[in-house]
């Protein structure tokens, strides 16, 4: 089979796996696709939906999640309606991110009834689009082209689907983003790692690793043409995010980061607070969250320490991506870590970047394996 037709059938698994979950959830709540919102019937934005929808689906107070915030975003994008963003919490670090909702609202043509259906539909275009890059990235790098299959079985970016938040969509247009550039269309691959970042602002990480690798490779080869430009469309690529986060700090009066100050702390003290907490909770009413929540703490941890072990080689950019991506996961609060919902949406990116990091070898190696296998 070649690797045009599995790539093909890595973005098809990526669509029916996520899909099959999101629609398992709308089935058994009377086909209404706002109940992947998770939108609670006690918050201020539930007047607005149902005003919008009169059958928009709400779901008791613990059922809230993220995707309220996206779809905030999409009704008011520009924040510019103080009776609709003033309504989420912490809007100005919610602002910060808002490609999902802004994708979600071009693809509803206008439509607000079609918000949800919309998300849905953009969120599985990302797994679309993230399982087939991935697979083409496995090629170029000599790997096999059913390494695009992570993809659809990432707990995360399933999960995401589910809940209409923005990962799929980042790691969709990120990963094609690498895929351009991989193949020297520089210009292209730096407009969708722009994309990327303004759909979550991780994804900086990618040109950031990128740049660095190109810096590297310059410093092991000396005379390398057109380093200089390339680095330059990396820079270039921040520049959307950066016009967006002054343009809030001018509209709003505080940068999006400000907002949400104890999401961070001490290095490493959020990780340990996660733990102690969640066998806490282990010992109480909560003792099923309590008990997967140690586990899952334990092992993003060690998939954080495997990868970094492995990265510290610096042999792909995948390796500078990880590291530079690893960074703020030591500063975690854990209103991050405790939870496993939470956890494993915060560490998708690790997670996609992990069998890079851990599998591959030197790209130089690989380009070599690869001029052999044509010759």
């Amino acid at each position: 089979m070649g690797p045009a037709r599995t790539a093909s059938l890595c973005a098809a698994a990526a669509v029916v796996v996520a899909g099959a979950a999101a629609l398992f959830t709308i089935g058994f709540a009377d086909w209404e696709p706002s109940i992947l919102v998770r939108m609670s019937e006690s918050e201020p934005m539930a007047e607005v939906a149902r005003f919008h929808d009169p059958d928009f689906a709400l779901v008791p107070g613990e059922g809230h999640f993220d995707g309220v915030y996206f779809y905030a975003i999409a009704l008011d994008p520009f924040a510019r309606n103080q009776d609709i963003h003033t309504r989420i919490d912490r809007y100005q670090y919610r602002y910060g991110h808002p490609g999902f909702g802004w994708l979600s609202r071009m693809f509803s043509l206008g439509g607000i009834r079609t918000l949800p259906s919309s998300m849905l539909v953009v969120a599985l275009v990302g797994m679309g689009l993230a399982g087939w890059a991935v697979s083409w990235i496995a090629v170029d790098l000599g790997r096999s082209a059913w390494w695009g299959l992570t993809v659809a079985i990432n707990p995360g970016l399933v999960l995401s689907v589910t809940l209409l938040t923005s990962e799929p969509v980042g790691v969709g247009l990120a990963a094609a983003g690498v895929l351009a550039w991989f193949r020297r269309r520089a210009v292209l691959g730096a407009a969708l790692m722009a994309a990327a970042c303004l759909v979550k602002e991780p994804f900086a990480a990618v040109p950031i690793g990128l740049g660095a690798w190109e810096i590297v490779q310059m410093l092991r080869h000396r005379g390398e043409p057109g380093v200089g430009y390339r680095v330059a469309l990396l820079v270039t690529s921040l520049v959307p995010l950066a016009w967006w986060y002054l343009y809030l700090r001018f509209h709003f009066g505080v940068f999006p980061f400000q907002e949400a100050p104890d999401l961070v702390g001490t290095p490493l003290a959020g990780w340990y607070e996660s733990l102690r907490r969640a066998v806490d909770l282990s010992r109480t009413g909560g003792s099923q969250i309590g008990v997967v929540a140690v586990t899952a703490i334990v092992i993003g941890a060690a998939v954080i320490l495997t990868g970094v072990a492995r990265a510290v080689r610096l042999r792909s950019p995948f390796d500078l991506m990880f590291l530079v991506l690893v960074v703020p996961a030591f500063f975690y609060s854990w209103l991050l870590l405790l939870y496993p919902k939470d956890l494993i949406r915060e560490l998708v990116i690790l997670s996609v970047l992990v069998p890079a990091v851990v599998g591959s070898v030197s790209m130089k190696e690989d380009r070599s394996a690869s001029a052999q296998q044509e010759q």
